[in-house]
């Protein structure tokens, strides 16, 4: 009887230890990226078959500091402030946006930047035709608000983004809302 008991005992410690992990890679389903918010948005192009559409995107990875700062200086009324960070997707590094870029505001309200600059790399199979969106270029930012205590930086964007053998053009159209670390100055 007590080998019976043993031999449930064993059956269900397998059971349990064979369950499948859910979440990111790693051991316990951690991973070295870290995640503060979400950069998502939408690519409208035209498929290789001539039919307009549009694809989501997601980034919400991101792997040092370094790749998540903003910078916020105060004088009086008026401040200036700057932002360069990155994400990316957690299985495919070559899917990434980098963005940065710089303003100023009054009255602790932010002004659309005067400088902003993305840098985009997104691959997605669509109906068996791999498609790779990138571009490096200045894009239009809007509807920016900064916390500088908490670093909360929230912001509407668009843009142009080239794929396909001819480069053809894409828009690309998006919403940020990340939490960046206070870094060094910018502007």
């Amino acid at each position: 009887m007590k080998s019976f008991y043993l031999l449930v005992l064993a059956v269900a410690l397998c059971a349990a230890s064979c369950r499948a992990k859910e979440g990111e890679p790693g051991p316990a389903g951690q991973s070295a990226l870290k995640q503060q918010g979400e950069i998502s948005g939408t690519i409208a192009f035209t498929t290789i078959a001539g039919k307009d559409t549009s694809v989501p995107f997601s980034f919400k990875y991101f792997s040092s500091i370094k790749e998540n700062t903003f910078s916020y200086q105060q004088n009086g009324t008026y401040t200036n402030y700057g932002f360069d960070f990155k994400r990316r997707d957690l299985q495919d590094q070559n899917c990434y946006i980098n963005l940065n870029g710089y303003g100023y505001g009054v009255n602790d309200t932010e002004s659309d930047p005067d400088y902003s600059y993305m840098e985009f790399s997104f691959l997605k199979v669509i109906n068996g035709d791999l498609y790779e969106f990138s571009r490096n270029t200045s894009i239009t930012v809007t509807n920016v608000t900064l916390d500088p205590a908490t670093g909360r930086l929230t912001y509407d964007f668009s843009g142009t983004v080239y794929y396909g053998p001819n480069d053809d053009e894409a828009t690309v159209t998006g919403k940020v809302d990340v939490t960046l670390n206070r870094g060094g100055s910018k502007g």
